[in-house]
């Protein structure tokens, strides 16, 4: 995944939930390199750091209030201007 992808934002259920396939699949893209921002498909939802998920320990970032399309966005503009370090990533998303 790392040769075509750089980033990829899972639009979860609820707070950003998937399937444990999924999560496991995604945590070891993001221990890679990946860039996984975890956030909600639902309207009013939000993916806030470490509510129901372990960000830290699958590796990911949390979309926090923005929508699934709005991390998208996000994190496009974050790697087309090279920023590719987890913290700094994070820091962006933590604004919001």
């Amino acid at each position: 995944m790392r040769a075509i992808l750089s980033g990829v934002v899972l639009a979860g259920l609820r707070h950003g939930n998937a399937p444990k396939q999924v999560f496991q699949a995604l945590a070891s893209a993001s221990a890679a390199g990946l860039m996984v921002v975890r956030a909600s498909q639902v309207g009013e939802g939000a993916a806030p750091h470490g509510l129901e998920i372990d960000d830290k320990a699958f590796g990911f970032i949390a979309g926090g209030v923005l929508s699934a399309r709005k991390c998208r966005v996000l994190l496009q503009m974050l790697l087309a201007n090279g920023i590719r370090a987890h913290a700094e990533c994070r820091r962006a998303f933590d604004q919001f």
